[in-house]
Protein backbone atom coordinates (compact mmCIF):
# COMPACT_ATOMS: atom_id res chain seq x y z
CA UNK A 1 0.00 0.00 0.00
CA UNK A 2 1.02 3.47 -0.80
CA UNK A 3 2.26 4.78 2.82
CA UNK A 4 5.17 6.12 1.75
CA UNK A 5 3.83 10.01 2.05
CA UNK A 6 3.25 9.39 5.96
CA UNK A 7 6.73 10.98 7.01
CA UNK A 8 8.10 11.15 10.79
CA UNK A 9 11.71 11.96 10.76
CA UNK A 10 11.93 11.32 6.71
CA UNK A 11 11.32 7.85 7.69
CA UNK A 12 8.26 6.39 5.65
CA UNK A 13 6.03 4.48 7.97
CA UNK A 14 6.10 0.67 8.52
CA UNK A 15 3.75 -1.22 6.13
CA UNK A 16 3.04 -3.83 8.43
CA UNK A 17 2.68 -1.49 11.79
CA UNK A 18 0.16 0.39 9.69
CA UNK A 19 -1.76 -2.37 8.29
CA UNK A 20 -1.86 -3.98 11.47
CA UNK A 21 -3.48 -0.53 12.88
CA UNK A 22 -6.44 -0.17 10.30
CA UNK A 23 -7.14 -3.87 10.81
CA UNK A 24 -7.45 -3.33 14.48
CA UNK A 25 -9.61 -0.31 14.06
CA UNK A 26 -12.04 -1.98 11.36
CA UNK A 27 -12.09 -5.03 13.78
CA UNK A 28 -12.97 -2.95 16.72
CA UNK A 29 -16.10 -0.97 15.27
CA UNK A 30 -16.93 -2.84 11.85
CA UNK A 31 -16.73 -0.04 9.78
CA UNK A 32 -14.90 0.21 6.41
CA UNK A 33 -12.69 2.69 5.99
CA UNK A 34 -14.45 4.96 4.01
CA UNK A 35 -17.09 4.97 6.65
CA UNK A 36 -14.63 6.15 9.21
CA UNK A 37 -13.68 9.20 7.01
CA UNK A 38 -17.26 9.51 6.34
CA UNK A 39 -18.02 9.64 10.36
CA UNK A 40 -14.95 11.63 11.28
CA UNK A 41 -15.48 14.49 8.16
CA UNK A 42 -19.23 14.36 9.88
CA UNK A 43 -17.88 15.60 13.39
CA UNK A 44 -15.39 17.81 12.38
CA UNK A 45 -17.47 19.54 10.28
CA UNK A 46 -20.94 19.55 12.87
CA UNK A 47 -18.97 20.31 16.49
CA UNK A 48 -17.67 24.08 14.90
CA UNK A 49 -21.49 24.52 13.44
CA UNK A 50 -23.37 23.30 16.69
CA UNK A 51 -20.89 25.90 18.66
CA UNK A 52 -21.46 28.77 16.04
CA UNK A 53 -25.83 28.13 16.32
CA UNK A 54 -25.00 28.34 19.97
CA UNK A 55 -23.22 31.22 20.65
CA UNK A 56 -25.37 32.96 17.55
CA UNK A 57 -28.79 32.10 19.56
CA UNK A 58 -27.46 33.56 22.63
CA UNK A 59 -25.97 36.33 21.40
CA UNK A 60 -29.34 37.05 20.11
CA UNK A 61 -31.18 36.13 23.63
CA UNK A 62 -29.12 38.60 25.17
CA UNK A 63 -28.84 41.34 23.17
Amino acid sequence: MPYNYLLHHSESVDPELIEAIIHKIISITGFSSFTMVVILVIFMVSIPLLIMIFYFTNFKRNN
